[in-house]
């Protein structure tokens, strides 16, 4: 590895560094292929990205934008996915103006299919949340070659999301145009003077080959490009990051300039973002926050925190890399020639000791990318090497990008590891997330054994105490387990949008599960989950689990009415309690085995704010009435789906473990 970052600092060429790793070793000998098993939902093909701006779009107007699907094998079933949401100059989530658009493959380059929304629309009206696409048909021979995807704004643009590129399409050298509608979409010809774009923000599909892989990289300015403004690469990817993964694997972006962990963390309430990572169904992830966080005054420890629930917000992928913090420098003179000192401002004295951190391993990164290394002068020396490779200190070049930083992404071993025994990681986009009470990493505490946060195992989403329930070490069913207790008013909350999108949805057909490891409180009411909103008027609604002193399990109101699946069962006894919804109807399993069942009446759709543990709906959180909290609580899955089989055990036995079930 060493020899490999001398090599990239003398300036490698990205083609030739992609040429000399380009062999493929063939198996010897006879026997039948490998028997392959395509990956369906996956992210299909590059240049996909989040808005992160906004521009008036004059009705009429055609947004094209070239893609390359991805290299891995063949790809049918093709769905466009289109946000008009932007992340904007202060990191808030805007949505542009509600408009009626309609979409075109080009594919093969000359050749247009139409394609149809919900069922066979040809147009599609978009403000808030993703709009996907019919599945395209018709198309194959798609492996790594181009295309483009043309939508044309019918009406309501007055203010429209856009990606960004870092400098004019046709600066870079990519092809993506806008132009006026004359009766049929027609390329240009030429890539536009013109860095904003709307449309096609990315395309899934299924790819034939097992366990293909696509990459979502997150963070701020450095992989959003920033200063590569001269040049893209091999498929029009802009950033090393990119680049490098051009002519490996598709991928999307979701970058804005100056924005840092926190700033990305915050927007965990977002059901458009949730819903956008969701519908994206990428499979490893690369964040690149670091260098912003420090920037702007983080602490080492605060940064380390906010890495993990970023990973939690894209926590269905499989793989998670994290990036080194790049130098950033001033100069006595220009950035080729001048005398370097690293900057001062923020805490920027941490960024070797946070790298540092970051090189021995953090919590549920699969391996480093260590930009850092191979962009300094030396291992933390701090400071760049001349010869173009800086745009201001801090943004590398389009030389740097070329010869430095893609081909270090080019060659990186994004590594697989072995498989091992089932995790909730193996239900992939079906999880919404798994929570082990024992995982000290993920839920955490403070010097008075308080908890602090339930973050996620596997899949996503933070759970935060109501007041300051204690974690116990002495707990389950043996006394040696780790495990949070409640005392009168304490209790469980979280707003993340990709919780609730488990249970949020159409009465008639949405799905979820709910298993949790818990103690109920003997010979009182105590609740243990519940979908609502602390504040919510009586038969508000809500589906949740409880124990009373006559019978327990799950009671589900759409509207007004409460309807129930109650065993008449009670003990303050440790149990695995699992609940499905299969649209109007509700099931409930103790122990792995089914006890009871219901049926739901009514409502249109659920619309909760919260998912709590051991709070009910009312004016006062955690306790009101003659509710009481849980007596304990370990760990927990929610699946936004009905898990049956051997997921559905599976899922059972995981969260029964962390209690010694």
């Amino acid at each position: 590895m060493a020899g490999l970052k001398t090599s990239l600092r003398r300036g490698v060429s990205l083609a030739a560094l992609i040429a000399l790793g380009g062999a493929i070793a063939l198996p010897s000998g006879g026997g039948s292929p490998p028997v392959i098993t395509p990956s369906a939902g996956v992210l299909a093909a590059n240049r996909g990205q989040f808005p992160t701006n906004v521009a008036l779009i004059p009705d009429g107007t055609v947004s094209s934008r070239d893609v390359w699907f991805s290299p891995e094998g063949d790809v049918t079933n093709i769905v466009v996915n289109h946000v008009n949401t932007y992340i904007n100059g202060t990191f808030q989530l805007v949505t542009g103006s509600t408009g009626t658009f309609s979409a075109y493959l080009e594919y093969p380059l000359g050749s247009f299919t139409q394609m149809t929304y919900n069922g066979g629309n040809l147009t599609y009206t978009l403000s808030s949340g993703v709009v996907s696409s019919d599945v395209v048909p018709g198309v194959t021979g798609l492996a790594g070659t181009k295309a483009r995807v043309h939508t044309r704004c019918h009406s309501g643009g007055n203010t429209i999301a856009c990606v960004e590129l870092p400098a004019n399409a046709s600066t870079i050298g990519v092809g993506d145009a806008k132009y006026t509608w004359a009766g049929a979409p027609a390329y240009p010809g030429a890539g536009q003077a013109s860095t904003l774009f709307f449309g096609a923000n990315a395309i899934t599909g299924t790819v034939n080959k097992t366990a293909a892989r696509g990459f979502c990289i997150i963070g701020h300015s450095i992989p959003f490009a920033q200063g590569d403004v001269s040049t893209s690469g091999p498929n029009g990817g802009s950033g090393g990051h990119a680049k490098g993964l051009d002519n490996r694997y598709p991928y999307v972006k979701i970058c804005k300039g100056g924005m840092d962990s926190s700033d990305m963390s915050a927007l965990r309430t977002s059901g458009t973002l949730a819903s956008f990572i969701k519908a994206c169904g990428v499979t490893d992830v690369i964040q690149d926050f670091t260098g912003g966080d420090l920037r702007n005054g983080a602490t080492v420890a605060a940064i380390k925190e906010t890495i993990q629930t970023v990973f939690g917000m894209v926590g269905n992928a499989k793989r998670f890399y994290l990036a080194t913090a790049t130098d950033r420098t001033d100069t006595t003179g220009d950035y080729n020639t001048g005398t370097q000192t690293p900057k001062t401002d923020g805490n920027w004295a941490s960024q070797i000791t946070l790298n540092t951190d970051i090189r021995a391993g953090l919590p549920r990164v699969t391996a480093v990318v260590d930009f850092c290394a191979v962009t300094s002068t030396s291992l933390n020396s701090g400071i760049w090497p001349g010869g173009n490779r800086v745009l201001d200190g801090v943004h590398p070049t389009s030389f740097e990008c070329d010869n430095v930083t893609a081909p270090y992404v080019a060659a990186f071993d994004f590594i697989i590891p072995a498989t091992g025994a089932w995790t909730p990681a193996d239900l992939g986009y079906a999880l919404a997330g798994a929570w082990d009470t024992n995982d000290v990493n993920q839920v955490t505490i403070d010097g008075s054994n308080n908890l602090v946060r339930m973050r996620a195992t596997y899949g996503g989403g933070d759970i935060l105490p109501g007041a300051s329930p204690d974690v116990s070490l002495t707990g389950g069913v043996a006394s040696n387990k780790r495990v949070i207790t409640f005392a009168a008013g304490e209790y469980l909350q979280s707003v993340d949008a990709r919780i609730l999108l488990a249970g949020n949805g159409a009465v008639a057909s949405g799905k979820v599960t709910v298993i949790e490891a818990l103690k109920f409180v003997s010979g009182a009411t105590s609740r243990g989950f519940m979908y609502g909103t602390i504040g919510g008027t009586s038969g508000a609604p809500s589906i949740g689990i409880r124990q009373t002193t006559t019978n327990r399990g799950p009671s589900a109101t759409p509207v007004s009415t409460a309807y129930t699946a109650f065993q008449t069962a009670f003990d303050g006894n440790w149990h695995t309690h699992t609940v499905t919804v299969d649209g109007l109807n509700m099931a409930y399993r103790v122990d792995g085995v089914q006890v009871a069942t219901g049926t739901l009446v009514g409502g249109t759709n659920w619309s909760f704010s919260q998912l709590l543990i051991g709070a009910v709906v009312g004016a006062v959180a955690g306790t009101p009435g003659s509710v009481n909290p849980l007596s304990a609580h370990a760990g927990m899955l929610i699946a936004d789906t009905v898990l049956a089989g051997t997921d559905l055990t599976n899922a059972e036995a995981w969260v029964g473990a962390t209690a010694g079930l």
